[in-house]
């Protein structure tokens, strides 16, 4: 379902569909839907998030926290 899976790193894998990134578990379950414009690594379970020119933070659940 997804265009490009990368590798996993501590069980989460970030995912590409339609040029848009997301991230998702071993398991298949979706942290945050490929709605991104990029997605950085998680640092102490935050990670810095880019959409529509925005810069953001989501924790491991994919809340967006900022």
């Amino acid at each position: 379902i997804y265009d490009q899976i990368f590798s996993f790193n501590k069980g989460i894998a970030k995912v590409v569909k339609d040029k848009k990134q997301g991230l998702i578990y071993m398991d298949g379950k979706v942290i945050a839907e490929p709605i991104y414009d990029q997605i950085f690594s998680f640092n102490k379970g935050i990670a810095k998030v880019v959409k529509d020119g925005k810069h953001g933070l989501i924790n491991m659940d994919g809340k967006v926290i900022l």
